[in-house]
């Protein structure tokens, strides 16, 4: 965790438009509630919900921008406060933005959901491992140079050796989804 500071803490406080919101548990449960719905209605992955009482955290796969993501959970979840009668102020209860991580491995999607889950008070641990895989790119160079130090006899029998899967090539104009993001709002 980050040290307290006080300077930030100040500008913060000056910067509220509004007393901070603290849920109690019946508006906890309405919030996860109402996020539940949202994710099964869209036929979203929900994978980990914890609503605490001054924000939520929750853990989700879908194919929808996570910007989008999050503003439907935001706007169902004040629906949901509001017809429950836990809600009455013409204000949001929510900050503006939020937080998205996004998760690109199954390791990350246990840790994030061990963290919602488990961890709130802990500092977010780190989701997923380092990105590139350094053994790969040893063998490719180890096998550049053999091929340039060996006979070509030798070469032609290296090239039989089976090579790791090569990464399918992405079509234009498409980025990968990860296997889940982590919102805080």
């Amino acid at each position: 965790m980050f040290p307290q500071n006080e300077a930030r803490r100040i500008q913060n406080q000056l910067a509220l438009r509004h007393s901070p919101v603290i849920f109690n548990s019946e508006q906890r449960q309405s919030v996860e509630q109402a996020i539940r719905q949202t994710c099964e209605l869209r036929k979203w992955t929900l994978r980990a919900v914890n609503a605490r009482s001054n924000h939520v955290h929750s853990v989700l796969s879908t194919a929808v921008r996570p910007e989008l993501a999050l503003n439907a959970l935001k706007a169902n979840a004040t629906r949901q406060l509001r017809q429950a009668g836990h809600w009455d102020a013409a204000r949001s209860p929510w900050s503006d933005g939020g937080s998205r991580r996004y998760i690109w491995t199954e390791v990350g999607v246990e840790r994030a959901i061990d963290y919602v889950l488990n961890g709130q008070d802990e500092k977010i641990p780190e989701l997923d491992p380092p990105k590139r895989n350094q053994n790969h790119l040893r063998w490719r160079v180890a096998q550049l140079v053999l091929a340039l130090q060996l006979p070509l006899q030798l070469q032609l029998q290296l090239q039989l050796l089976p090579t790791p899967p090569q990464p399918q090539p992405q079509p234009q104009n498409h980025h990968p989804l990860p296997q889940a993001v982590l919102y805080s709002f």
